[in-house]
Formats: C-alpha cells, sequence, structure tokens
C-alpha cells in the first residue's frame, strides 16, 4: 500500500508525536490514499507533553469526541489560549507554527493531517487555482457541523480498519477537504454540468481494475490514472456512468463474486469471503445482508433448490 505522505511530514510520523503511555491508546491510522492521515487519539488524564512537531506546509484538524479543557498550547514558542475545545467541535492547527502541547484533561479526538500539497492538488483537479491560506485561529474550536458529520462516519472504520478499503477513504477524505476548502479557504469555483460520463474505453478499463482487485486496496487515483483524469473527475463520471460511486460498485461486485463461488458446496463461507475482499464471515454476511436482504448461508440453501 503506497503512502503519499512524504517522510518528513507529521502525519508520516504521527507515532513519533503521540507516545503510547499507560491508559493512553493511539488507533491504528486508517490507509493514506489521498495524502490524508486519519486517527483516533484518546487518553486518561495527565498524558503530558506531545512530542514537539517541527514547522511544515500543512495543517492538523481534530474533531473532539468528549470536551477538553485543561491544557498548554505553544507555538514557536508563545504560549497559546485554547477555547471551545468542546465535543463535536473541530479545532484546527497550523503547522507552518512550532506545535507543542501539554495535555492534562483526559481526551478524545479523531485527527486529521493534511499537507498543503494536497489541497492544492485537489484544487487543481477542480479546475481552478490554489486556495490561499486557510482561515481560523489555531487552537479555538468551532462549530461545523458538516465536519463532525464526515468525521464521524470514520469511526466504524477506526474501530475495523482492516476491513476498509482505499476507495471508502479516498470519498470520505476528498469531500472533507473540498469542504474544509470551501468554507476556511475561499472555496472552489463552482464546476459546469457534465452529463458525459466515462468513455466505454474509459469505464471497461475501471471496471476491470475493480474486479481485478476486490480486496480495495487500489486508490481512486490508480484508477482515474489508468482512466488519464484526475480522481474528482472520474469518480463523477463513473458515476453517471454507472449510477454507482466506485465504492458502491466495488461492493456489489464482491457480492456478486460471492454468490458465483456460493454455488459451489465445497467452499466455506470463510473462504469465500476473504477470496472476495471481505474481511471475516461476518464481514460478508453484513455487507451480503445490506445488498441482498438474505444471508450467504440463506441465500446458498435456495440457489442449490
Amino acid at each position: 500500500m503506497q503512502d503519499r505522505i512524504e517522510v518528513n511530514h507529521y502525519g508520516s510520523r504521527f507515532r513519533d508525536h503521540w507516545k503510547v503511555r499507560e491508559g493512553t491508546l493511539v488507533s491504528t491510522s486508517l490507509p493514506k490514499s489521498t495524502g490524508v492521515t486519519i486517527a483516533r487519539v484518546t487518553a486518561g488524564a495527565n498524558y503530558g507533553l506531545v512530542q514537539p512537531v517541527p514547522a511544515q506546509d500543512g495543517f492538523a484538524l481534530s474533531l473532539e469526541l468528549k470536551n477538553f479543557e485543561r491544557g498548554e498550547l505553544w507555538l514557536d514558542g508563545r504560549k497559546r489560549k485554547q477555547e471551545q475545545l468542546w465535543e463535536n467541535y473541530s479545532v484546527f492547527y497550523d503547522l507552518r507554527h512550532d506545535v507543542e502541547a501539554h495535555l492534562e484533561d483526559p481526551f478524545d479526538f479523531i485527527q486529521f493531517h493534511v499537507t498543503r500539497a494536497f489541497l492544492d492538488e485537489l484544487a487543481g483537479n477542480h479546475g481552478v487555482s490554489p486556495i490561499g491560506d486557510l482561515t481560523f485561529q489555531t487552537g479555538t474550536g468551532v462549530d461545523d457541523p458538516i465536519i463532525a458529520s464526515l468525521s464521524k462516519i470514520l469511526l466504524p472504520a477506526l474501530d475495523r480498519s482492516h476491513e476498509v478499503s482505499l476507495l471508502f477513504v479516498d470519498h470520505i477524505t476528498m469531500a472533507l477537504c473540498a469542504h474544509i476548502s470551501q468554507q476556511y479557504g475561499g472555496g472552489f469555483a463552482p464546476l459546469e454540468a457534465d452529463r458525459g460520463g466515462l468513455a466505454p474505453r474509459q469505464l471497461r478499463r475501471a471496471q476491470e481494475l475493480i474486479d481485478s482487485s476486490l480486496t480495495g486496496d487500489i486508490s481512486m487515483s490508480e484508477i482515474a490514472q489508468q482512466c488519464m483524469l484526475t480522481p474528482s473527475y472520474f469518480s463523477r463520471q463513473f458515476k453517471r456512468s454507472t449510477g454507482l460511486t466506485p465504492v458502491q460498485w466495488l461492493q456489489r461486485r464482491r457480492v456478486e463474486t460471492a454468490k458465483a463461488m456460493l454455488c459451489d458446496p465445497k467452499l466455506s463461507l470463510a473462504d469465500i469471503a476473504v477470496a472476495c475482499g471481505f474481511a471475516d464471515q461476518s464481514h460478508l454476511t453484513r455487507v451480503f445482508g445490506q445488498l441482498t436482504g438474505s444471508t450467504p448461508k440463506a441465500w446458498r440453501k435456495q440457489a442449490s433448490l
């Protein structure tokens, strides 16, 4: 799995800054397919000093999952007041400054690290100029229900990171970054309506790539590159052509493949689950039920009649 964050960025050295201590859990970061690091961090009281973050061209965004009050923040060696670190509030940190923090209260948050280069790439994919500076006050929480909603979609994924596909992570992170750019950076100009969809050759190629990688370890960027399109444009055109997002297409193809394999009574449900890109049998059963209204076992029994 390719890591698109350069080794000198905060996101790629996340665990160097957040040390695991007694009563502290640093979650396994989700797959980084778009240049965004995502992790959940939670700890009890008196965590102490977070290892200093050297200045770099990017920012960190945290969604607070519980109220936080007692702690200290320094930017370039100067103490900075933290305010409104309340549950469901979002907090931005400008990483162009040297950031240090000392945390006293228990805390629980989802954190995103986004590089400036990724925001510029996202703007280019939309055919607009790179955004200017994001407008926010470092360390002060803001009530942004869109950030909260998109972030919370990832909570089950953080708990079951072994089941997450890169396409799913791509969708959420691109939507989040597009919102941040629009709301805090002046935004992207609206795109003109485009009803064309993918060319037949492009659609066949995209479907072939998805079918050959049912595990979901191919990213939207890689599929789009094969179609000679930008990721965001590819995603829109794929849905216009099929009526489904690439993630939805992947899930349906997994289930269709599972149906074909269920016709062989010698294959166990566990083996079918792994072969079709599911994490385990329970994952297969859950997705199969969502799309068919039946369980794999019941479907196999009905198909054998």
